[in-house]
């Protein structure tokens, strides 16, 4: 069934690349379009320009098709307010345990500019992540990340233009941009996806969960490194797929890569179906996606 079944406004939306960046700082990349397509990861990097003009154009919420939304938020009107006072300086944060109490459905307001921190270094620095971007029409953080993007574009590079562009155009300009704590989109790294797929450690998936449940708005699931990972039953994974997915339907715990790896952790967003955004990865045409 698709989101449309399910009695969800969506709609299939493609987009002409040329279109989007033309009038735009990254429309010089045109230029080498052809060189750049035999790259190795412009299936991924083309998704960068692409989500950055869009947002500038038209405003809005992106997410990447394999993030979970946890509780539903809107776009706030009002003006950024301080950010909160960071924890000391690590590249992690500690992993909190809240008491368990009933999820708050309310929609949170999430102000305009803003994306999320998957990590933080040692110096205290965020690392910024692309696969869930708020932003207002016409921001000034996605014209210079759209200039940053052409001017020093490497092909050969997967991460260097886009999260590392990210956070490097935002260590530039730190006041165009608000940066949430890893805990609201990204509650686990990329490098822990076997502990909070698998069984695991029983206190660490009950830790996870409650943060999860408390105080993430979304949840990114690193699809690159958990597609084929079979998921436990009693998993943060298998929880998040069960809890959230539109359909209601419970995936099966055991059947591995059959079912868990491959069909319950498909990509999945609010405008396309499974089937489509397979079909687009494997032909190497993805979209980009905003929620308004």
């Amino acid at each position: 069934r698709t989101v449309t079944d399910l009695g969800y406004d969506a709609q299939v939306v493609r987009y002409d690349l040329a279109e989007l960046l033309v009038g735009t700082p990254a429309e010089p990349w045109l230029e080498h379009l052809d060189k750049w397509k035999r790259g190795p990861y412009y299936y991924s990097h083309v998704t960068d320009a692409m989500r950055m003009a869009l947002l500038f154009r038209e405003g809005g919420v992106y997410m990447d098709t394999d993030v979970i939304v946890v509780r539903p938020f809107v776009i706030a009107r009002e003006p950024p307010s301080p950010p909160p006072p960071r924890q000391p300086a690590g590249s992690r944060l500690p992993v909190r345990r809240p008491p368990i109490v009933p999820v708050d459905r309310t929609p949170r307001a999430i102000q305009p500019h803003t994306v999320g921190a998957e990590s933080h270094t040692i110096n205290d620095i965020p690392v910024c992540n692309g696969a869930i971007m708020v932003f207002a029409r016409g921001s000034r953080f996605l014209w210079g990340a759209m200039r940053e993007f052409a001017q020093t574009y490497r092909d050969y590079e997967w991460g260097w233009n886009g999260p590392e562009l990210l956070t490097r155009v935002r260590r530039k300009c730190p006041h165009d941009v608000s940066v949430l704590l890893e805990d609201r989109f990204y509650p686990f790294h990329w490098e822990e996806v076997d502990t909070y797929s698998t069984s695991g450690s029983p206190s660490e998936q009950v830790a996870m969960w409650n943060l999860i449940q408390n105080r993430s708005y979304a949840a990114h699931l690193w699809n690159r490194k958990s597609d084929e990972i079979p998921l436990a039953d009693t998993s943060v994974y298998f929880k998040l797929l069960n809890s959230f997915r539109l359909n209601g339907k419970k995936a099966p715990a055991a059947a591995a890569a059959t079912a868990a790896g491959a069909g319950a952790n498909r990509r999945l967003d609010s405008h396309i179906t499974q089937e489509q955004a397979d079909e687009q990865i494997k032909a190497k045409k993805a979209e980009g996606a905003v929620l308004r």
